[in-house]
């Protein structure tokens, strides 16, 4: 993916959107094949000041403030 490029992951039930999303997380390991952020693998930690995660459901409570949850999230994803 390019920079300044947009990507959707389409596909029914059960394709892999969210393994994809998180193997490129870290949160799941990687059994064949690479995955890379910018040339470096999903594991280093030079990748935590660049990666960032917003679920699309927010089961957090409703009441926080943008900037709160995007922080409550940077500390879930240090």
């Amino acid at each position: 993916v390019a920079e300044g490029e947009c990507v959707a992951l389409i596909g029914p039930n059960g394709a892999g959107k969210t393994t994809l999303l998180d193997c490129l997380l870290g949160d799941k390991l990687v059994t064949s094949g690479q995955v890379s952020i910018q040339g470096l693998s999903v594991t280093s930690s030079q990748l935590d000041y660049i990666r960032g995660y917003l679920p699309q459901e927010n089961v957090i409570v409703q009441k926080l403030k943008v900037k709160e949850l995007i922080a409550f999230f940077q500390r879930i994803y240090p």
